[in-house]
């Protein structure tokens, strides 16, 4: 990697032409995209949160070109990928019109809202998964039985910005009237001592082994990663059901605009291009409206005052 990218690696961005999509699809019949002169047009930025900004612009790219594509008519013929490593840094982009999409978990996309900085309009399907629930475990032996139990004892999470690996599940906790903390700091007969594992296969690991008292993740994901030695974990508490990935939209992104993009993304499993962008973005079967009860299920999540 260069220096110049080195240089941008908190805060990347690329702009493809839209023809780059034909490219990447290497589909016929559409070689005449993209020739438009680029005088008084603009982009269509989609932003995301990520630690690895070179593969999440790979990844959003194909699905911000293929939007362009079906935009011409408002002047936009570009795809724009935007990629910070906090919700803070992301809000203030799209407070300043620079990101006009945000696409990533539902409590992902819930702190950004609750920065000001979107507006909920639709659900991903990700890996064809339409909504999840994140569930606290322990080993079987375990004397935890229920969320009361966590206090004074250690859990694991995934990373500060996992959704179904921290933010849901720590909601859950502080949701109990029990206090997180942090580095083997208990306060109170309340607190929990709380560390990053940096991964969900580490998270199940130390818990089967000790290390942990108890761990938190997604239940598919639980339920995968352990496999056969799912008799061994003991599950203490499972959130709300709650939708899987969403996408936001700046707030002041002009309505007709708005009314484009919902019907290319609802529509696009009906078409070959889109199909095959779906298919490489992280197989998402579909987009579709986000149900008025997963709304109401988000409302309850509890940040606390740290993050």
């Amino acid at each position: 990697m260069d220096n110049n990218r080195q240089s941008l690696s908190r805060q990347l961005s690329l702009v493809v032409p839209v023809w780059a999509l034909l490219t990447l699809l290497a589909l016929p019949g559409l070689t005449n995209a993209g020739t438009k002169a680029e005088t008084n047009t603009r982009t269509l930025t989609i932003g995301s949160l990520s630690d690895t900004p070179d593969s999440e612009i790979a990844l959003f790219l194909p699905l911000a070109t293929y939007l362009a594509i079906g935009l011409t008519e408002f002047d936009i013929d570009k795809g724009k990928v935007r990629i910070t490593r906090t919700h803070e840094q992301m809000a203030d982009l799209m407070k300043q019109g620079k990101v006009d999409l945000f696409i990533d978990s539902s409590v992902s996309a819930l702190k950004m809202q609750r920065l000001g900085a979107g507006e909920f309009f639709l659900r991903r399907w990700k890996k064809g998964i339409a909504e999840y629930q994140s569930v606290i475990f322990t080993v079987a032996s375990s004397p935890l039985e229920q969320i009361s139990d966590l206090a004074g004892q250690t859990i694991g999470f995934e990373e500060p910005f996992s959704s179904s690996g921290y933010l849901l599940p720590a909601s859950e906790i502080r949701n109990h009237n029990l206090i997180l903390t942090k580095d083997q700091i208990i306060t109170d007969s309340s607190s929990v001592d709380s560390r990053f594992t940096g991964a969900d296969e580490n998270t199940l690991m130390w818990v089967l082994h000790g290390r942990l008292d108890a761990g938190a993740m997604a239940g598919h994901k639980l339920a995968k990663l352990a496999g056969p030695l799912i008799s061994d974990i003991k599950i203490i508490h499972t959130s709300a059901n709650i939708p899987y990935h969403v996408m936001l939209t700046r707030p002041d992104l002009p309505s007709p605009l708005q009314a484009a993009i919902k019907q290319r993304l609802m529509t696009m499993e009906m078409d070959i291009v889109g199909q095959r962008v779906l298919k490489g973005f992280e197989r998402t079967s579909r987009f579709d409206e986000i149900p008025g009860e997963a709304i109401t299920s988000l409302s309850t999540i509890n940040f606390g005052s740290a993050k």
